[in-house]
């Protein structure tokens, strides 16, 4: 694991300054579902049936989170990073680290995290000694019904930014 010097904090909820990190990052993609307080609020804070733990990298004025889960998974303990948002490399690299390291205090045997081929996260999560599994990627399927839509944008993976969270 390489080293980070950015501070990262664990946080109890999604305070209105990630809005403004939201409408800061969510550029870096042509495809992402909405990460702003409102939503992540709803999604990780008020769901009492899942236990979420969230980091924040800068807490007054974010500049990226990560959220996390543990299952139990086949007498495995697994870490599962849920989510993320981040507005450089050098930030999603310290919330990755900050993750495994909280991974490790929970003795967990492994961590799982979505990332798509290609994609910038795919590159720092394997630069993190992550591999890729053998397992089909996720088939995202969809319909264009807006004429001026061009098909090669969307089937173009790279665009996508696309998270466990967005799934379950």
């Amino acid at each position: 694991m390489k080293n980070s010097q950015r501070k990262t904090t664990r946080i109890e909820k999604f305070s209105k300054s990630f809005d403004n990190l939201w409408n800061r990052a969510r550029n870096s993609w042509q495809i992402i579902g909405c990460r702003d307080s409102t939503y992540l609020n709803w999604r990780y804070v008020e769901r009492p049936n899942i236990p979420y733990t969230i980091f924040s990298a800068g807490e007054d004025n974010p500049e990226g989170f990560i959220v996390l889960t543990i299952e139990k998974k086949n007498f495995s303990n697994v870490g599962i990073i849920v989510d993320f948002l981040y507005m450089n490399d050098t930030v999603f690299n310290a919330l990755l680290l900050h993750a495994l390291r909280y991974f490790i205090s929970k003795q967990i045997d492994y961590v799982l995290c979505w990332a798509i081929k290609d994609g910038k996260e795919y590159d720092i999560l394997c630069k993190n000694g992550f591999s890729a599994n053998s397992f089909d990627p996720v088939k995202m399927v969809y319909k264009i019904l807006d004429s001026g839509i061009d098909p090669s944008f969307l089937k173009n993976h790279t665009n996508w930014l696309i998270t466990y969270g967005d799934s379950h």
